[in-house]
């Protein structure tokens, strides 16, 4: 009978344990589904803040306009550049142009909330490579920018804004962002 009791015993212990490591492992997904949860609510959160910075182009595509629609100020703007893309039937024609401010440089240290500041766009060169005929334009400004919680972000034109963590290596300067002609 004693053999009988302990082997009860045994198969009672092994089902608590297996139940013990079952609840724990439950937990533990549980835990990490919510934290994931919790980090895409908090980058999306970041990201809704980042999305509150607009730039458009002037309808004669010499002049971008940069609005902070946020709350809060933003910092180190930078108007990289403007990306003009032609389509026409005989395929897309890309343009990437550098802006030039009336005070020579191409950034802003702080623009507060409300605020907006304008960049010319030089479309001098370039566009006397481009033929006539149908054409519809796509221009999308290039900015990266400071939030006020001092996270780094990019955006272009209309695009989702992306954060950016290496600095070096995700922003090109703007003085580097020369106008360059690439057919598809």
């Amino acid at each position: 009978m004693t053999d009988l009791w302990d082997a009860l015993s045994a198969v009672g212990t092994c089902a608590a344990t297996v139940v013990a490591v079952a609840i724990a492992t439950f937990d533990s997904r549980r835990n990490r589904r919510k934290e994931s949860e919790q980090r895409l609510e908090e980058t999306d959160r970041e990201k809704e803040k980042a999305r509150t910075v607009i730039a458009e182009v002037d309808h004669d595509l010499t002049k971008a306009h940069v609005s902070n629609f946020g709350a809060s100020p933003i910092l180190n703007l930078e108007v990289l550049g403007a990306q003009i893309t032609i389509t026409r039937e005989s395929g897309d024609q890309e343009f990437h142009y550098r802006p030039r401010c009336e005070r020579g440089q191409y950034g802003w240290q702080v623009v507060g909330p409300g605020q907006h500041v304008t960049a010319k766009i030089d479309l001098e060169q370039g566009l006397v490579h481009v033929t006539p005929g149908p054409e519809i334009y796509d221009v999308m400004i290039d900015v990266v920018f400071t939030d006020a919680d001092g996270r780094i972000w990019k955006r272009l034109g209309d695009n989702q804004p992306e954060r950016v963590t290496d600095v070096e290596r995700q922003v090109p300067r703007a003085d580097t962002y020369r106008s360059r002609n690439r057919p598809h």
